[in-house]
């Protein structure tokens, strides 16, 4: 299933709009590598929360850019929120650290 942006529409698709080829039971290639090349990337800046573009080709992954500005409603929805999720809450218990010593 897909879902569509909300600025677009916040549509739920069973098929892809243009080629209407079904959605249902995609398999994506090289899931587990693109992962890894993610996790290598992220080594390399600070930033923690970074939306990454990643190419799936014929022969794996390859890392388009990291977006610093990615669209968290739609995380959100993928994740079911991030209150859930640890990984995140460590990240805003940092933050919350970080901006309350600031603010001595």
């Amino acid at each position: 299933m897909g879902q569509q942006i909300l600025t677009f529409g916040n549509q739920t698709f069973t098929h892809h709009p243009d080629t209407h080829h079904p959605l249902d039971g995609v398999k994506i290639p090289y899931v587990k590598e693109a992962m890894e090349l993610v996790i290598k990337a992220t080594q390399c800046i600070q930033d923690r929360l970074i939306g990454w573009d990643v190419c799936i080709t014929p022969n794996g992954p390859v890392l388009i850019e990291g977006n610093h500005n990615y669209h968290i409603v739609m995380l959100e929805i993928a994740n079911g929120g991030y209150a859930l999720r640890e990984n995140y809450q460590d990240v805003i218990r940092e933050v919350l650290e970080e901006n309350s010593m600031h603010a001595m």
